[in-house]
């Protein structure tokens, strides 16, 4: 059976894409409307729509978080509720198409309608599956093979291309002849390709005129500081001097020293041969279950959970079997936990300092939890609260919330995608906003730097692709002399 025909909805930040979403159901006369979003943000869905409702004829009838897509039950609903339309608010939450949430929509024939003001932040592949699976023969993106990768190394904000990708790109760009590098005409064609295909809808204006500048601090980290992440990445070891199991720890803590904590692992007195033995049977298991899944996947074979009940009931092979009671019986000799360890208190000392000296409320982010709660244990509200100077947490408050009552913004450490800025600032840079909107983001590492170089890169690959100003890009262009 052929896949019934969506969209690809790449609307920008102040379009009204809560009320497109809300109006698709009755506009296409679907019964059974499955709405999927952040769950954190299904109560806010809700509200939208008691307030809609009053205006236009919308329905609300099933709201699923993306979170739940992850969970085995979610199988069992949506082939119960039989959705004959499923609108994807914040789609992104979906770009990894071998993902478990993904794998298990894709399952369902009904109708697929994406919707986002950040469709793609680092390459084509994180919204070519969705393209695929909406549109269809119809999309205008290849859906596979040579031409995709093609596409893809061409136009990413990381890959890297040959003399023989050029060669294959060039129908392309003699369709859709611009200036530019490689990159950029390929960006540019790819745009100009795929917003006037039937089923996307894309929109390149800015909906706030406020005016919105992005200032980049370097400050001065103590010299304590400093030496001690150049120890954890030189020596591969913790500030305590103990050797790390995995390379990929030091880059891991030395970003945790920035924020001024690292994050030491309590082994409750257990010996070095046990803690080597517990690395390597998690790691041993871990990779055992990728590997299964990847290779057979499937309704009941696409989680951890069901490949450990996979296991469990003597159906899996020898390999998977012993990778799993290898791990447990690690996991019977220790169970560490993870403190934070605090070393420094600069970034709060600043934090501080920030607020004292602004004239309105000011929202402090930051990615680190352990950061968040000394800043909110230093007097800051720890959620939004009108009047107050507010630590946030970049992954709980930097998407779907509407804040136009702050207008002051300070990041302690940048992020590296291009995509969290956009949500993050589009939170009081919006409608309904009457400051200009100030952002300031401390850069107090040669890595914090490397982030925020990536970050730049992220945003001006989204903003040639989509043709949607970018407000990192437009803050910046903006920013204090």
């Amino acid at each position: 059976m052929a896949q019934p025909l969506g969209g690809i909805y790449a609307i920008g930040v102040g379009h009204g894409k809560t009320l497109i979403a809300l109006l698709l159901p009755c506009v296409l006369g679907a019964k059974r409307p499955l709405y999927l979003c952040p769950a954190r943000l299904r109560d806010q869905y809700r509200q939208q729509f008691e307030l809609w409702r009053l205006r236009y004829p919308v329905t609300l009838s099933k709201i699923m978080g993306y979170e739940m897509l992850s969970s085995p039950r979610s199988t069992a609903f949506i082939e119960e509720y039989a959705p004959d339309l499923v609108i994807a608010d914040e789609s992104h939450k979906l770009k990894n198409a071998k993902s478990v949430r993904s794998s298990r929509l894709f399952r369902h024939q009904a109708p697929l309608f994406c919707l986002s003001g950040s469709m793609t932040s680092q390459n084509i592949n994180e919204f070519a599956h969705l393209s695929s699976y909406a549109l269809g023969e119809q999309s205008p993106i290849p859906r596979s093979g040579a031409d995709l990768y093609t596409w893809h190394v061409c136009s990413s904000a990381k890959g890297y291309y040959e003399s023989h990708d050029v060669a294959r790109i060039q129908p392309l760009l003699r369709q859709y002849p611009s200036l530019g590098t490689i990159k950029e005409r390929t960006r540019t064609a790819i745009y100009e390709h795929i917003s006037t295909s039937k089923g996307y809808i894309m929109t390149t204006e800015q909906a706030v005129d406020t005016p919105l500048s992005v200032d980049v601090v370097p400050i001065e980290m103590p010299d304590s500081l400093q030496t001690m992440i150049a120890k954890v990445l030189e020596t591969n070891e913790t500030p305590d001097g103990d050797l790390l199991a995995d390379p990929l720890d030091a880059p891991r803590i030395a970003k945790q020293l920035c924020h001024g904590f690292w994050y030491r692992w309590d082994w409750h007195g257990v010996d070095d041969r046990v803690k080597t033995e517990w690395y390597q049977a998690r790691a041993a298991w871990i990779n055992a279950v990728r590997d299964e899944i990847d290779t057979y996947g499937g309704a009941d074979h696409d989680s951890p959970a069901l490949i450990e009940r996979y296991v469990l009931d003597g159906k899996a092979p020898w390999q998977l079997t012993v990778a799993y009671k290898r791990w447990k019986y690690a996991e019977v000799l220790c169970a560490p936990t993870e403190r934070p360890v605090w070393v420094s208190s600069y970034l709060i000392d600043y934090a501080r300092h920030a607020s004292y000296m602004t004239g309105a409320p000011l929202l402090v982010w930051t990615t680190q939890r352990p950061l968040c709660d000394r800043l909110i244990l230093a007097g800051f509200a720890p959620s939004p609260t009108i009047g107050d100077h507010c630590a946030l947490m970049v992954q709980q408050y930097g998407e779907g919330f509407n804040m136009p009552q702050w207008h002051n913004n300070l990041v302690l450490y940048p992020m590296s995608g291009g995509l969290s800025w956009e949500q993050m600032i589009a939170r009081t840079h919006r409608p309904g906003q009457t400051h200009p909107v100030s952002v300031t983001v401390l850069i107090p590492h040669s890595i914090a730097s490397a982030a925020f170089t990536k970050a730049k890169a992220s945003a001006k690959y989204t903003e040639e692709i989509t043709k949607q100003p970018q407000k990192l890009l437009i803050g910046l262009a903006n920013a204090s002399v």
